[in-house]
């Protein structure tokens, strides 16, 4: 056997992925495919409001049903734990959906794991939402398609997020920390 045929031999494989430019809707439960910049920032902030709006029913209606008011105190256990097993699917849903937007700017989903370190996870929640996808097909699918209302509810959502930001930050500079410590 010569050198080059066990040269090649040991070569890595090669092939050319390929995707077709109209590429399916990504599934919600999937961790496939990618999500843009609006659509992350959309379906993220409808998904939160969901799970609130469920929180606050069920929460008031465990404070109804309890001896002590309005209290969590008294609260009544299975529904307080229907409300955990809720957020199970919607924690699901969030880190898919985290993932395919890690995939629309070309990371792998690892980098999810970014988000378990302190202070690092505020940076890198912003860089996700802020940074842009790649527009070309990339080796995690096509560009998916952002349909009007996602672009819409995402802009709002993205528009809050940098009014909150600055309001922190002139809040801080203004030393409205100290005047709420006194």
């Amino acid at each position: 056997m010569s050198s080059v045929a066990t040269a090649e031999a040991y070569a890595a494989p090669e092939a050319e992925i390929t995707f077709d430019s109209e590429q399916e809707a990504p599934k919600l439960f999937s961790i496939r495919g990618r999500m843009g910049v609006l659509k992350y920032a959309a379906q993220s902030f409808m998904w939160t409001v969901a799970y609130v709006v469920l929180s606050a029913v069920i929460v008031a209606g465990s404070a109804a049903l309890s001896s002590s008011g309005s209290s969590l105190e008294g609260a009544n256990p299975v529904l307080l734990g229907i409300l955990g097993l809720a957020l199970l699917p919607l924690l699901f849903i969030m880190l898919s959906m985290a993932i395919k937007r890690l995939h629309d700017i070309n990371m792998s989903g690892w980098f999810l794991l970014a988000a378990l370190v302190p202070i690092v996870n505020l940076f890198f929640f912003l860089f996700m939402t802020l940074k842009p996808g790649k527009a070309e097909t990339n080796k995690f699918g096509a560009q998916t398609v952002t349909k009007g209302w996602e672009k819409v509810v995402g802009g709002i959502y993205i528009a809050l997020i940098v009014i909150a930001l600055v309001s922190i930050v002139l809040g801080f500079a203004s030393g409205g920390v100290a005047a709420l410590m006194q």
